[in-house]
């Protein structure tokens, strides 16, 4: 009967302990962004990055350093929040291949051509 209440208490432990040790759904780590890795520069052909920030947002990173802070404004667009050498007004747009993952960023300045970063 001990045997039994003692089984019977541990069950309902391990369930708890199982469930507080689980990862959120929404808590993905910055390496699993679908957004996040290097391309290639359409105009230079020298790799690019892009990291996710612990924060939200993410920085990105051209062919010769220079860093700026983007953050999602609207469905597969993002914005400048901060930097200091890229250009304020420029807006890069996420293009998907046929199957859904990210192939592409565009990055579009009015009175300008467009860039493209490809993966």
């Amino acid at each position: 009967m001990r045997r039994f209440l003692g089984i019977l208490l541990l069950v309902p432990a391990l369930a708890l302990l199982s469930s507080t040790t689980q990862p959120a759904a929404h808590a993905a780590a910055p390496y699993d962004d679908p957004l996040s890795g290097s391309y290639i520069s359409g105009v230079s052909g020298r790799t690019c990055h892009i990291y996710a920030q612990p924060m939200g947002g993410y920085l990105f990173v051209d062919e010769a350093g220079a860093q700026a802070a983007f953050s999602v404004v609207r469905p597969r667009q993002l914005g400048i929040t901060a930097t200091l050498t890229w250009n304020p007004d420029v807006v890069a747009t996420v293009i998907p291949d046929r199957f859904g993952r990210i192939a592409k960023i565009r990055f579009d300045l009015p009175g300008s051509d467009p860039i493209f970063w490809v993966r």
